[in-house]
């Protein structure tokens, strides 16, 4: 009289139950669907007397209304849910019952309703010890301290939230150890495989020949495949030559690769008087920011892909004017066609212009440093086969040349997110541009 016994149907032959719950009473799970795998056709079985669908089906109903026959009460579950093309269907045996018997059948429908749940806001307010770790993290004076990158800032005025997890709690977004190349390594690639190519060239001085360039064009790919494979060992070999194996990605990578650097060459063979000042060097420059009630001194700045001198000719006279330009590489997206303002950059919203702010960012620490003009070039090099190119930046429908002119209005805005970034009484939010949140990396913990 007690206890509970989990049982298949086969199992209750010649056995009573006084209550009785039954799983999963659907047409094909009761009777059991029927796959008959003979090679002797129907018909030939039915007139010899063997097995068929039918006594199949027979024998499962005799089971079923045997296990009925001196129970109490009895429970059938059955799921009426569709499945994909499928339906799910109530057991012939239940509907017979339903049609032919005059028991007390109560028949209930149970359904879950799913509602959607809005994900509650995260705010992580700038405690005591949060601006402590963000004061040692980028002040000047402290030991381990580091730079406040673009790409930190940029984060920052895409979404606070990310900043924190980023750069304050230190969440970082382990390797996918996926094989194959991806943007980023793509990208990586091509950066090493041009700095190693010009530092041969900056052999005999800074002054770039259009000779030496021409040169390396009309050896075609033979005269870049070093510099390539020298790239591909140090980025995507671990520095490894015994294990630089090419498979059909990597081949068509490394191809695309020298089409990127012969459109760069070309391009810098039209520029007169051409020096490059630095490769993937360095620069820094600190300013003070209020955190509090304290005052900091704040580095800023990061690695600029190339600084180089060039003639560029004057909006008003026409005259050459020698200029300084910030020249960052992308072997991805799109050139901004907007017309871009000051307040564009340092406000989130889906199309914000995140590399021009990058660029204009490294310009001011470089014209913090050199008395001349400073132009900012965002060089894509997947669309620089065109005569008319120009990687000049255009800000306010005119190209920046000197990056003087606007430098004020720059440093303020930038202010305004430094001090947003450091004080207290601002704690870190989410975006509320929620284009921003279809590939971060922290999408899940939101």
């Amino acid at each position: 009289y007690g206890g509970l016994q989990i049982m298949g149907l086969l199992e209750t032959r010649n056995l009573d139950f006084r209550h009785i719950l039954m799983l999963s009473v659907n047409e094909g799970m009761l009777p059991k669907q029927a796959n008959d795998t003979s090679f002797i056709p129907y018909h030939l079985r039915e007139s010899f007397g063997l097995t068929t669908a039918k006594h199949k089906i027979a024998v499962y109903a005799f089971y079923f209304y045997r296990l009925l026959q001196r129970a109490e009460r009895i429970t059938f579950m059955y799921n009426i849910a569709t499945d994909g093309v499928s339906k799910n269907e109530i057991s012939r045996f239940l509907l017979q019952l339903l049609a032919e018997t005059d028991f007390n059948i109560k028949t209930t429908f149970l359904q879950s309703n799913q509602s959607t749940i809005a994900p509650e806001k995260i705010t992580v307010e700038k405690s005591y010890e949060i601006l402590e770790i963000l004061i040692n993290n980028y002040d000047s004076k402290r030991e381990w301290s580091r730079a406040l990158s673009p790409s930190a800032i940029n984060t920052y005025i895409d979404c606070p939230l990310k900043f924190y997890f980023q750069q304050v709690a230190g969440i970082r977004i382990p390797k996918d150890p996926q094989e194959g190349m991806d943007a980023a390594l793509f990208g990586t690639t091509f950066h090493e495989a041009a700095e190693l190519i010009y530092k041969k060239l900056c052999e005999r001085g800074n002054h770039i020949l259009k000779s030496d360039l021409e040169e390396l064009l009309e050896n075609h790919e033979a005269a870049l495949r070093p510099y390539i494979d020298n790239a591909f060992i140090k980025v995507f070999f671990d520095g490894k030559p015994e294990k630089a194996f090419y498979n059909g990605e990597l081949l068509i990578a490394r191809k695309v690769i020298s089409s990127y650097l012969k459109q760069l060459l070309r391009y810098d063979a039209t520029l007169e008087d051409l020096c490059i000042e630095s490769m993937e060097q360095e620069y820094y420059r600190v300013t003070p920011v209020s955190a509090g009630n304290r005052q900091v001194d704040i580095k800023l700045g990061g690695k600029i892909d190339r600084l180089d001198t060039v003639m560029m000719a004057d909006d008003v006279t026409g005259t050459p004017i020698k200029t300084l330009r910030v020249v960052d590489y992308k072997t991805g997206g799109s050139p901004e066609t907007k017309k871009i303002e000051m307040e564009t950059l340092f406000k989130s919203h889906k199309q914000r212009p995140s590399y021009i702010f990058q660029t204009f960012l490294y310009s001011w620490v470089i014209s913090e440093i050199m008395d001349m003009p400073v132009s900012p070039a965002l060089f894509y090099v997947h669309r620089s086969n065109t005569e008319d190119y120009d990687p000049t930046v255009s800000f306010d429908g005119e190209k920046v040349k000197d990056f003087r002119k606007i430098k004020k209005d720059f440093k303020e805005g930038l202010d305004g997110v430094l001090s947003e970034i450091f004080n207290p009484e601002i704690p870190f939010t989410q975006t509320t541009v929620s284009e921003k949140c279809s590939y971060c990396d922290y999408k899940c913990l939101c």
